[in-house]
C-alpha cells in the first residue's frame, strides 16, 4: 500500500542472483499506476545494491471532509476525517455530515486547492484570516453541488480559479476576493449563482454559465455594493 507515503526512495525487492549479476532491465516489472494525487511513481533498477526500488516524487495532497455537524475552527484536526487540509492542492469537502447551518472559522490562514460544498445544511467559512486558493497544477476550484453557502473570510487567488455552482444553489463570497494580477482568472460555470462583493486584481472574469451577481454601489467609495476591478471583463 502507498497510504501515507511521502517523496523518497523505497526498496521493494532485494534480490540475489547467480554470480551477483544485477538484472539487465525491468521489462518484467510494471506499476499499476504511475501517479496518485500529487505523487508520481517510478521503478528503478538499482544495480549497485541489486534491488528494485520505488521512487516517489511530488506532494501527497490531503483530501478531507468536515466531520462534525457543528461550528468549529478549521485548524482543529478532530473536525476533519483525514487531517486538516491546509496546503496547495489539498481538498476540503463540506458534505452531508453538515445537516444544519454552521460556521467554520479560519482561526489561522489556510491554503486549499479545491473546496466542495455538497449539503443542504448551510456552511459559512468565516474569520479575518485569509483563505488562499492554490493548485499544484491547473486551476484551483470551488464546487457547490448542493445547498447555498457563504465565504465571508477574505479570499486570495494564487491560482486561476473555477467556480462551479449547481442549479438552484448560490455561493456568496461576501468578503474580499483578490487575484494575483493579470495571470489569474476567475471562471464561473453551471447554472447556479455566484454572488460577489469585492473582486480585485484579477486578469479576467469569465461567466461561462449561470449568473454572477454584482450588487450595485452608490459610488466608488460607498460601503455597500460591489467593487469589480479586472483587466478583461
Amino acid at each position: 500500500t502507498l497510504g501515507g507515503r511521502t517523496a523518497g526512495t523505497y526498496q521493494l525487492i532485494d534480490y540475489t542472483v547467480q554470480n551477483n549479476a544485477p538484472l539487465a532491465n525491468l521489462s518484467n516489472f510494471s506499476l499499476a499506476t504511475t501517479s496518485l494525487g500529487g505523487l508520481s511513481f517510478a521503478l528503478v533498477n538499482n544495480t549497485g545494491s541489486t534491488s528494485i526500488d520505488l521512487t516517489v516524487t511530488g506532494t501527497n495532497s490531503v483530501i478531507s471532509q468536515w466531520a462534525v455537524d457543528a461550528d468549529g475552527n478549521w485548524s482543529t484536526g478532530t473536525n476533519w476525517t483525514n487531517g486538516v487540509p491546509q496546503s496547495a492542492g489539498d481538498t476540503a469537502n463540506f458534505g452531508t455530515m453538515i445537516q444544519n447551518a454552521h460556521t467554520v472559522t479560519l482561526d489561522v490562514p489556510e491554503t486549499e486547492g479545491t473546496m466542495n460544498f455538497n449539503s443542504t445544511g448551510t456552511s459559512t467559512i468565516a474569520g479575518t484570516n485569509t483563505l488562499t486558493l492554490q493548485a499544484t497544477s491547473g486551476n484551483a476550484g470551488i464546487n457547490v453541488i448542493a445547498g447555498s453557502h457563504t465565504i465571508s473570510a477574505p479570499v486570495s487567488m494564487a491560482s486561476s480559479t473555477n467556480v462551479d455552482v449547481a442549479t438552484g444553489s448560490t455561493l456568496n463570497i461576501s468578503g474580499n476576493l483578490t487575484g494575483s494580477g493579470s495571470l489569474t482568472t476567475l471562471s464561473k460555470t453551471s447554472a447556479g449563482t455566484l454572488a460577489l462583493k469585492n473582486l480585485t486584481n484579477t486578469g479576467s472574469l469569465n461567466v461561462n454559465a449561470g449568473k454572477v451577481q454584482i450588487s450595485q454601489k452608490g459610488s466608488n467609495t460607498a460601503q455597500g455594493g460591489t467593487n469589480v476591478i479586472v483587466q478583461n471583463l
